[in-house]
């Protein structure tokens, strides 16, 4: 589950905050010295700003924050570590002159300060497909649904070493390769939930995630994996 706030002050950007918090039911089945409580917990602070309004032919938002990782049930080092993180999102409506974007491309880059003193790199894209704006905005149960393909590649960088590699295992690599299907569903539309309410979706998604790095496979460090799921968001 994730929780967060955040403020826009329009000349300086935008501040936020989120905590994001991980429960595994089976944690305590595979580890009997595991009491089965949280894994993981994230909090984050990050500041964004829309660069087009210092260059306006520039359309990309700037955004950069700092993530601490506790991990309850560890203790000494392990207990938690640190990452500051730099994302550029390109609003690429402005270069193909459509009302929404085409591509919605990104980077991102995280730096491991603690623990791990490594990087990863990843770049993403993804294209909304909303019923409603391919005329379907009359169809019953269509005009709320919003299909979402994306596409993102991850790149370790002295990041993922596998235990069996000691230190030979750091290096630069293609680590994965995501290709996403998401259907998202306007619940706030179809329930004619007023705008000052919040809004309400359920989205189903599914992932496959190829490791095309021998170095990670061989030693079943990461493997592929098809998966999925569901969310529900709201906002307010």
């Amino acid at each position: 589950m994730s929780a967060g706030v955040s403020y826009d002050t329009g000349s300086f950007g935008e501040f936020g905050f989120s905590a994001w918090f991980e429960w595994f039911s089976g944690q305590e089945a595979m580890d009997p010295s595991s009491d089965g409580r949280l894994q993981e917990i994230d909090y984050t602070i990050f500041w964004s700003y829309d660069l087009s309004n210092l260059v306006e032919w520039a359309p990309v938002t700037f955004e950069t924050g700092w993530i601490n990782y506790a991990f309850p049930q560890s203790s000494g080092d392990a207990y938690e570590t640190n990452e500051w993180y730099v994302t550029l999102s390109l609003d690429d409506s402005v270069l193909f002159g459509t009302e929404n974007g085409v591509l919605n491309p990104y980077v991102s880059y995280y730096l491991d300060c603690d623990d791990v003193q490594g990087s990863w790199i990843e770049l993403g894209i993804s294209h909304d497909f909303a019923f409603a704006e391919m005329g379907m905005q009359n169809t019953p149960v269509l005009k709320d649904l919003t299909l979402t393909p994306s596409f993102v590649i991850g790149i370790d960088h002295n990041f993922m070493t596998p235990p069996s590699t000691s230190g030979s295992g750091k290096s630069n690599r293609l680590a994965t390769l995501v290709y996403g299907l998401a259907r998202s569903y306007d619940l706030s539309g179809a329930l004619n939930i007023p705008e000052q309410l919040g809004s309400l979706a359920l989205t189903g998604f599914i992932n496959y995630s190829q490791v095309p790095a021998d170095s990670l496979r061989q030693s079943n460090y990461m493997n592929d994996e098809l998966f999925g799921g569901f969310t529900i968001a709201y906002e307010w």
